[in-house]
């Protein structure tokens, strides 16, 4: 995974970057070392990959999936969170489909500065765009407790990343639970360009030196 994003910090660790200072200095530290943990697997996890793929699948028509691929409830499940996914944009856009939605599925995105030098990276599930909207999905499988929508730092870098690649205007988040709506914001034009601008330079560009050495830093317990 890692070797995926090029090292690049990615929007799924975002709120863990956000909470504790040290801890992005420190990943960049232990990279550059080599000394960097591996992504560690467990059935929580395996069952996650297994439903995003499945969603990824089936987002369009069930029928793209071959038979026998996968057990009924996983499809079942899956189902669940695409529904919602698709709720969302009926919400926001009505159902009549007038103008064209483009949709992009589990594709790589990146946070640029004003270089247009990549210095974040994410993968988020679901985008969907009309005109100057966008929409990001993420999907969660597991019971863990999630921020709101709004508060969020993963998907405030969704909704920067997709704004420079879109070009829209204005970004609905939603986290889908359980193949259920758990909480959705809209950020603005005026939300997008403080983020873009001064809230992830701040928090991601000045993040380089070790906070360990010769400056008193002490992790809070709490939050690292």
């Amino acid at each position: 995974m890692d070797k995926e994003r090029k090292g690049l910090p990615s929007s799924s660790s975002m709120d863990r970057y956000h909470s504790c200072s040290g801890s992005l200095p420190l990943e960049r530290l232990l990279r550059k070392r080599g000394e960097l943990p591996s992504d560690q697997d467990n059935e929580a996890a395996s069952h996650g990959r297994l439903i995003h793929e499945i969603c990824e699948e089936i987002f369009f028509t069930e029928s793209n999936l071959p038979p026998g691929r996968y057990r009924r409830e996983f499809i079942d499940e899956a189902q669940s969170y695409v529904a919602e996914a698709r709720s969302v944009a009926i919400r926001a856009w009505g159902d009549d489909e007038e103008g064209p939605i483009k949709f992009y599925l589990e594709k790589r995105l990146y946070l640029r500065d004003e270089y247009e030098i990549m210095y974040s990276t994410g993968k988020p599930d679901v985008v969907m765009v009309k005109d100057d909207e966008a929409i990001v999905i993420d999907y969660k499988t597991g019971w863990g407790q999630l921020p709101f929508a709004a508060e969020s730092w993963q998907l405030k870098s969704y909704a920067v990343m997709v704004a420079q690649e879109y070009d829209v205007e204005s970004v609905r988040v939603a986290f889908i639970k359980k193949g259920a709506l758990d909480s959705e914001h809209t950020f603005s034009e005026e939300d997008l360009s403080d983020l873009t601008v001064l809230v992830f330079p701040g928090m991601l560009l000045d993040r380089n030196e070790n906070p360990f050495v010769g400056t008193g830093y002490s992790p809070d317990p709490d939050s690292c």
